[in-house]
């Protein structure tokens, strides 16, 4: 189905099965037999409050909702379908989950300051801590996302120092404080940094290889160019007869039979392929990528030698592979926004945290509310 005939309520909520809905209601049971049914419910719909925030900033940037889910008892998550555009749009969404829980404790403080009720500033405190766990600079939670897009729009080395400190972190807190979600953040937080170094090779392979490929046809260093060179041989390939592609190939290879050229076509195409492979291995330059050392082509080998051709090179996977490029940076300006937005959030939580709680605390909100 195109993205633009999707239900505004389908593109926010994504799929709903099942077993999400069962998760679910194992998170409600899990609080409930900690805290009682009505904070657990309170504490649930603070989280879906959270990550709504997350899904509609999400649908703003043109992404696909996949949907919400259970973590039993860690609390719930939305996640997208498609990567992060850019990094900006990484720190936006990843911000916009504690704003929307602001605004939420915002409006409980409110209702507070015109009735006087005591519990109703512990929730605050609750919903207020809640948002400002979030924020701590760990991978992948919220706070993480946005030092991390901060950094890498600064530069890659001061990303993955981000992601490292993150990492370091967890792993205290995890040791000394929050054990069992900590771990589980630790494993994630890792997962995360083997992703961004792994997207770094891929992006240095790239360039190298449009460098190698620029270098083997004479022409401009670009993905664009290459490929229309890629493109003019390869139609050059599937518009000959059998015999005379097979003598542009420098093989020896006949079809009689008008049937098998479109197959002949697919291995001729195939065997340009690995030559430009061949050449490549030749004209390897000497590089060592960001912390691995890793030769530069070793992720490039599977698109190379799969060249399924119908007419257009921008459509297999070497022409994709080619032409991806990486998160585009924030400016330095959309940076300075991104870190007063953070630094404001994290004050303003901050605020209803201790006011919120120093009314009644999280002990006597969960004897209240039993």
């Amino acid at each position: 189905m195109d993205r633009t005939e999707t239900s505004f309520a389908r593109r926010l909520f994504g799929s709903v099965t099942p077993n999400q809905l069962l998760l679910i209601a194992v998170c409600i049971a899990f609080y409930s037999l900690l805290f009682g049914w009505k904070l657990a419910l309170i504490f649930i719909g603070a989280m879906f409050f959270h990550e709504f925030g997350h899904a509609v900033a999400m649908v703003c940037y043109g992404q696909r909702v996949a949907g919400f889910y259970a973590l039993p008892p860690f609390g719930l998550a939305v996640a997208t379908k498609d990567p992060w555009p850019n990094r900006k749009a990484e720190a936006v969404i990843a911000l916009m989950g504690p704003a929307w829980g602001l605004f939420m404790a915002g409006v409980i403080w409110l209702i507070y300051g015109r009735t006087g009720i005591p519990v109703l500033a512990g929730l605050v405190g609750w919903v207020a801590l809640l948002n400002l766990f979030n924020l701590i600079p760990m991978n992948p939670m919220d706070g993480g996302r946005v030092v991390k897009s901060m950094a890498f729009s600064l530069s890659t080395v001061a990303g993955f120092i981000a992601l490292g400190a993150g990492l370091v972190l967890t792993a205290y807190l995890a040791y000394t404080w929050i054990h069992l979600i900590g771990l589980l953040v630790l494993f994630m937080g890792y997962g995360e940094f083997r992703r961004e170094i792994r997207e770094h090779q891929r992006q240095q392979d790239r360039k190298l290889m449009i460098k190698v490929l620029s270098m083997k046809f004479g022409v401009e260093e670009t993905p664009e160019a290459v490929l229309a060179v890629i493109d003019g041989r390869l139609k050059e390939l599937t518009a000959a007869r059998a015999e005379d592609a097979a003598e542009l190939c420098g093989e020896e290879m006949a079809a009689e039979d008008e049937d098998q050229w479109e197959a002949m076509a697919n291995r001729l195409a195939c065997a340009y392929a690995f030559s430009l492979r061949e050449s490549l291995l030749d004209l390897r330059l000497p590089h060592k990528t960001l912390l691995t050392g890793r030769d530069y082509f070793a992720t490039a080998d599977e698109e190379l030698m799969a060249l399924p051709y119908d007419g257009d090179v921008n459509a297999t996977p070497l022409g994709k592979y080619l032409r991806a490029s990486s998160q585009a940076p924030m400016s330095k300006r959309a940076v300075a926004l991104v870190f007063l937005a953070y630094a404001g959030l994290i004050a303003a939580l901050g605020w209803l945290t201790v006011n919120g709680l120093s009314v009644m605390s999280l002990m006597q909100v969960i004897k209240a509310l039993r």
